[in-house]
């Protein structure tokens, strides 16, 4: 399934929580009040603050 860049950072900025597969592994995002995060499937998430607009 292909899903375009720009509907991808949609979805992230409306909160949606996202899997996809890169290099054969699995990896997802992960919304917080703070920010997001960004992970290889059950490793450690990295987590970035939320920018303000």
């Amino acid at each position: 399934m292909n899903f375009p860049y720009d509907e991808i950072v949609r979805d992230i900025k409306i909160g949606h929580e996202i899997e996809f597969r890169y290099k054969g592994k699995l990896y997802g995002t992960l919304n917080v009040e703070e920010g997001f995060g960004l992970g290889e499937h059950n490793k450690e998430f990295v987590f970035f603050k939320r920018l303000k607009n």
